[in-house]
């Protein structure tokens, strides 16, 4: 019985990322458990977040441009995206990446850092857009119009979950990157000094 559980401790051990992976990718790994939930339920929970952050703009007319559009939103770190629109009646419609059986008409690509920087106000979304951080593919006046929405939204009208998760996840988030290309750089070096000898 023990070489049973042995090998199948072995095979699940070596299914887990290495320490090094978890810090070089955070975003990634701190998006698992939503990619791996039931679409369905991602769906939802999505819907019910951007619906609460963006009810007033949506009634003040701000994201009409959305009306039987879709825009993709791709958070590339993470590897997660997801599209938004509008139906006839100003609902906000949201899929998820198989859920959705349309193109959407733009895409919005950008990582995890780039989202904390655009909802905290660190930065303007144009200025990451000229960096090439956050990239607009398809149809570029939708996606500037949406991109520059969004950035009007302010943070404390967020749900308080989402909230939470910008004040305290997505920064842990951005620290853990941080520490990770350090490391990774460390290790690089390490590995140069020993290739020279």
């Amino acid at each position: 019985m023990l070489p049973v559980k042995t090998s199948l401790a072995k095979s699940l051990i070596s299914r887990l990322p290495t320490p090094l992976d978890i810090v070089r990718r955070p975003a990634y790994y701190a998006a698992l458990p939503v990619r791996r939930s039931p679409e369905l339920i991602q769906q939802k929970i999505i819907q019910k977040l951007m619906s609460d952050a963006l009810k007033t703009p949506i009634e003040d007319g701000d994201f009409d441009c959305l009306i039987d559009r879709k825009v993709k939103i791709n958070v590339v770190d993470a590897d997660y995206q997801f599209c938004i629109g509008l139906n006839a009646g100003k609902e906000l419609q949201v899929t998820t990446n198989q859920l959705s059986n349309l193109e959407p008409d733009t895409e919005i690509k950008l990582d995890s850092d780039a989202i904390i920087k655009i909802l905290t106000k660190q930065v303007d979304p144009d200025t990451l857009f000229f960096q090439r951080r956050l990239l607009i593919l398809g149809d570029m006046d939708l996606g500037h119009e949406v991109k520059n929405t969004l950035d009007a939204i302010e943070h404390e009208s967020l749900p308080k979950l989402a909230q939470w998760i910008m004040n305290n996840l997505m920064p842990r988030v951005a620290q853990v990157k941080t520490w990770g290309q350090d490391l990774a750089e460390a290790i690089q070096y390490r590995e140069s000094l020993q290739g020279n000898r």
